[in-house]
């Protein structure tokens, strides 16, 4: 899965907003596969220590944060500046993208995170991560 920095945000300011969110998307993967046991990348001999739980949580609330309340607002309006079309879009796609933001900001708040939490923790990154990319995609950012 790899995430493709839109060429034509108009600012700095959004530019570096988009390699913060990269960058941040990146931590919570490496994260997520060292606390789900699996190795980071193929060259790897074995797998990481185990990042704690509050690591995992920390991450996911960060990264989700900067996506839900940062980035989200800036593709809106950039989506608003190329006509009603791309405004719907984004709009049918935002309630999904609130959803999977409550549902990870519920597994922060909870003490324990076993397998079963952890796996759906990666179900839910890797929805979040594809309903981005199409968004990015579709509104050509």
């Amino acid at each position: 899965m790899t995430s493709q920095v839109p060429h034509n945000l108009p600012h700095d300011n959004d530019q570096q907003s988009i390699r913060s969110w990269v960058y941040q998307r990146n931590n919570l993967l490496v994260s997520w596969y060292a606390s789900a046991g699996l190795p980071v990348s193929d060259n790897q001999l074995q797998a990481p220590p185990l990042p704690s739980a509050s690591k995992l949580k920390q991450q996911l609330i960060d990264y989700t944060s900067a996506a839900h309340f940062h980035l989200y607002s800036k593709i809106l309006e950039q989506a608003s500046a190329q006509g009603y079309d791309k405004q719907q879009q984004f709009q049918q796609m935002y309630p999904k993208l609130v959803s999977l933001t409550m549902e990870a900001l519920d597994y922060s708040e909870q003490d324990i995170l076993n397998q079963e939490k952890i796996s759906r923790i990666g179900e839910n990154i890797a929805t979040r991560f594809e309903l981005e990319d199409q968004l990015l995609r579709d509104l050509q950012l």
